[in-house]
């Protein structure tokens, strides 16, 4: 009896999307308030630690290399930015892409693939 009364108000809860709607707006808040981002630095900090960039992760997992002087790796940081900010617009349906430097236009394809492949999962 208890576990079909659990599985009824599963049943609602599913059938329920503001139900869904209020869970996720609640954890959105809860993940604001411990999230704290410096943008001169580029450095994320969870609840006062800080967070490893995708480029530290990279480095750390052996996946890049970043060598050189700073002004290439200061070229290299702003690029990943444009390239970032162009699958952002993307995703908002704001990016026109007949403005958009050749140079990006790869990167973009990846990342439209990439949502295709897993639009699905």
């Amino acid at each position: 009896m208890e576990t079909e009364l659990k599985y009824a108000a599963s049943r609602r809860e599913l059938e329920d999307d503001t139900f869904y709607e209020e869970q996720l707006k609640t954890y959105q808040e809860k993940v604001k308030e411990g999230v704290k981002y410096d943008k001169e630095k580029h450095r994320y900090w969870w609840n006062g630690s800080p967070v490893p960039s995708v480029t530290d992760i990279m480095q750390d997992v052996g996946l890049i290399v970043i060598k050189g002087n700073k002004s290439d790796i200061d070229i290299a940081r702003e690029f990943g930015k444009a390239v970032h900010l162009a699958t952002e617009l993307y995703d908002e349906r704001i990016l026109n892409e007949e403005k958009l430097d050749p140079k990006i236009t790869p990167y973009l394809n990846c990342w439209k693939k990439f949502k295709h492949s897993s639009r699905n999962y």
